[in-house]
């Protein structure tokens, strides 16, 4: 049976995309056509396998691996701190962004013996009266990585909170901006019912939930979810040293490599 190629491949495309029965796929390496993983008469395929990183290392693909599609998140924004008050105020933090995601088609000759991994770290909760960190960016050597997402901001009695930015996908063939975290209530009255800024969701992750506090009384925020959600805004709405507000979550990688049986 012939076979017509594409007139414009682009690496790693495959092709019959379609499995045949009893033809073999061929795989576009930038520079030929390579024989790859052949479909069965009449049932099974080629092997999948996958790998899945919760902490920096290194990827090191299987011997019969012909391609394989990455996927990561960054990690999750801090939400931020709840400021010290003397009523009448209340503070509350903004919630941390969440990771951005990245996805990314790469085959053997692009991957190479290895590729080191890099998990993005969890952005820290803002501490009392600041504001809190960034989480870090997950990659994948070059191949592919996504930025994590921004720190929520505090309020007191001389600032407004603000809310983190998501996280960019910065490398991939499908990058996602992971969605930023919500912003944190400000009140100038006594005994007023506060609500503190949620996490922003990621790919893989949900944000932490908002909270709330009132008549004197104060709230943590809350950790981002697994993987890259970013974390929730403290609140308070009593006197002395605010809260602190609620880290994001770490990224993760998975590679789903698609092997020669």
């Amino acid at each position: 049976m012939a076979i017509d190629f594409p007139a414009s491949p682009t690496v790693g495309l495959v092709h019959p995309a379609t499995p045949v029965a009893g033809v073999p796929q061929y795989v576009w390496d930038g520079e030929k056509w390579t024989s790859g993983i052949s479909a069965p008469t009449v049932t099974g395929g080629g092997l999948i396998k996958v790998q899945m990183f919760t902490a920096s290392g290194t990827y090191t693909p299987d011997p019969n691996m012909v391609t394989a599609i990455i996927e990561l998140v960054g990690g999750g924004g801090g939400g931020g701190g709840a400021g010290g008050t003397a009523n009448p105020f209340t503070h509350t933090g903004g919630g941390g962004g969440g990771g951005g995601y990245a996805r990314k088609r790469v085959t053997k000759a692009e991957v190479g013996a290895s590729q080191v991994v890099t998990i993005g770290a969890a952005g820290a909760g803002g501490p009392y009266n600041g504001a809190a960190g960034a989480g870090g960016t997950t990659s994948v050597g070059s191949l592919c990585s996504a930025a994590g997402g921004g720190g929520g901001g505090m309020s007191n009695a001389s600032s407004l909170p603000f809310a983190g930015d998501g996280g960019a996908g910065t490398a991939g063939d499908i990058v996602i901006a992971g969605a930023p975290g919500d912003i944190g209530k400000y009140y100038q009255a006594a005994s007023y019912l506060s609500g503190a800024g949620g996490g922003g969701n990621s790919y893989f992750g949900a944000g932490a939930k908002a909270i709330g506090a009132w008549n004197n009384g104060f709230a943590m925020g809350i950790v981002g979810n697994n993987y890259g959600g970013g974390g929730g805004g403290a609140c308070t709405d009593a006197t002395g040293a605010g809260p602190a507000g609620g880290a994001g979550a770490s990224g993760v990688v998975f590679i789903t490599e698609f092997c020669k049986s």
